[in-house]
């Protein structure tokens, strides 16, 4: 996949790797449009980076929809969408279930992180796919799709989600133009990270990864310690498990 001359909608794109991204490919030579839910904060990034930007809380009933009709009907040319806007609500105090008050966060993060990405792609796919050029889709998961933790069981299940969805959109498409990539980051140091005390990656140093992987067109991008871990979970999975459930 070329790294310039691209039209590419980054959800997520205020903080974080989605922020990154954004600075990245601004600065070789593409259009960027960023999602966010502030529009003080979109204001102040598209000022600062040239971005352009667009205001959506994609939690909110109906804000996939219009955020897709904004999309058509204002940046008809993307040819990229990168998936990144993500939640993670743990429950380290208290297990599954044991507080019902709580049962908002189930619905809020399953919206984020997974309904809403697969409802964004289906809508503005006809973009990418009636493109002449090349075109893709880039699901932001988690190495926690591949063995989870049992502090974020919904989280885990979301980015699991993510990632089979990920695969099976791309063997729909195996052959055409539309390339359908998964970037599968470590702990990384972001507002979401803030607080945990693991080892983390650097935003830039997973950017780093992820643009050597989208140009040689590596489908599956995984990152630092996640490249051991699929090893690991193919090799012996019953013990990687073990190893991951208390992180």
């Amino acid at each position: 996949m070329k790294l310039q001359d691209n039209a590419i909608l980054i959800t997520g794109g205020t903080s974080g790797i989605g922020l990154e991204m954004a600075r990245r490919l601004k600065a070789l030579g593409n259009e960027v449009i960023i999602v966010g839910r502030s529009s003080e904060r979109l204001d102040e990034l598209a000022r600062q980076h040239q971005f352009k930007a667009l205001a959506a809380d994609l939690a909110e009933p109906g804000a996939v929809a219009r955020l897709a009709e904004q999309v058509e009907r204002q940046f008809p040319e993307i040819n990229v969408l990168i998936n990144c806007a993500g939640v993670q609500y743990n429950h380290y105090e208290s297990r599954f279930g044991d507080k019902p008050e709580r049962v908002a966060e189930v619905a809020h993060e399953i919206t984020v992180n997974l309904t809403a990405p697969i409802e964004l792609t289906f809508r503005i796919f006809h973009l990418l796919s009636r493109k002449t050029g090349e075109s893709a889709v880039v699901n932001v998961s988690s190495g926690l799709a591949l063995s989870p933790k049992k502090s974020a069981p919904v989280y885990c299940a979301t980015k699991a989600g993510l990632h089979n969805f990920s695969k099976a959109l791309r063997f729909q498409y195996e052959g055409s133009r539309v390339k359908v990539f998964e970037l599968l980051p470590p702990m990384v140091d972001t507002p979401m990270s803030a607080g945990k005390k693991e080892p983390m990656m650097t935003v830039g140093e997973v950017v780093d990864e992820f643009l050597e992987g989208f140009e040689k067109d590596n489908f599956e991008i995984k990152v630092g310690r996640v490249k051991l871990l699929d090893t690991a979970q193919r090799i012996a999975p019953r013990a990687t498990d073990k190893m991951m459930k208390d992180r």
